[in-house]
């Protein structure tokens, strides 16, 4: 009707936003999580979900969806405004010319709140299928210490961790948790990738899950674990590459 207020984003107007701008072209049922990706903020929203949904659109396999994990209490919030729009949202790029390019984002397709479920994201990062867990966690994710510049094992959160019997709550207990299920379970290991924008963020990955490791479990942090890869250094400097002259100003 004329002069009616527009539907609220979600998968059942889908089909009303696809006449007034770009929504993914592929059948988001079809589509499982190949990747976990802890800290579904405004920087993954805006390049790594986009470049999945890039991909999906273009035909490559729908397996590559994403789950995102959110770990921190704050992170509630973008719990509940993804599942209100069933993963979907609104992605804006301003090109050089002041020009803006809407697209709806269909990339993540599910949302795990570790804190209220800590069992459901270990076995999402265990399963099978998952081939990639992804961080975008900040510097102060990494847990490392402003004095020694090693891992901080310390911290009230990594000792509650290593308490015997703990339920993990971090994001070391959690994938250290998952990787040893998948060993036990004879699957193979999903690669560990650090997408935060730090000098060796790829080392420095390595060094502190290793040192989690050990500290968890000897025989998992003595070179049982040689699935924890560096990812690739400084992929945020790439933030100015989707396209030239363009870049995301909001997602919503």
């Amino acid at each position: 009707m004329p002069g009616s207020a527009a539907p609220p984003l979600n998968s059942r107007s889908l089909p009303y936003w696809s006449g007034r701008l770009p929504v993914p072209a592929y059948d988001r049922a079809l589509v499982t999580p190949g990747v976990v990706h802890v800290g579904v903020g405004v920087f993954h929203r805006a390049h790594q979900a986009m470049y999945h949904d890039r991909m999906m659109n273009d035909g490559a396999e729908l397996s590559w969806g994403i789950c995102g994990v959110g770990v921190l209490a704050a992170d509630r919030a973008v719990q509940q405004a993804l599942d209100a729009q069933d993963g979907l949202y609104t992605l804006v790029l301003k090109h050089g010319d002041g020009t803006y390019e809407p697209r709806v984002i269909g990339s993540v397709v599910e949302y795990l709140f570790a804190p209220e479920d800590p069992e459901a994201v270990i076995e999402k990062m265990a399963a099978e299928p998952t081939r990639i867990v992804s961080l975008t966690v900040t510097e102060g994710g990494y847990n490392v210490s402003d004095i020694t510049g090693e891992f901080d094992a310390a911290s009230p959160e990594v000792l509650g961790d290593l308490e015997p019997g703990a339920v993990p709550r971090t994001t070391f207990g959690l994938i250290t948790e998952a990787l040893r299920r998948r060993r036990q379970r004879g699957l193979g290991p999903f690669t560990v990738v650090s997408c935060d924008n730090l000098p060796g963020n790829g080392e420095l990955s390595r060094r502190v899950f290793t040192a989690f490791a050990r500290l968890r479990d000897p025989e998992l942090g003595g070179g049982a674990l040689p699935q924890l890869h560096g990812g690739p250094d400084h992929p945020g400097d790439h933030r100015r590459r989707p396209g030239r002259g363009r870049r995301p100003v909001r997602d919503r």
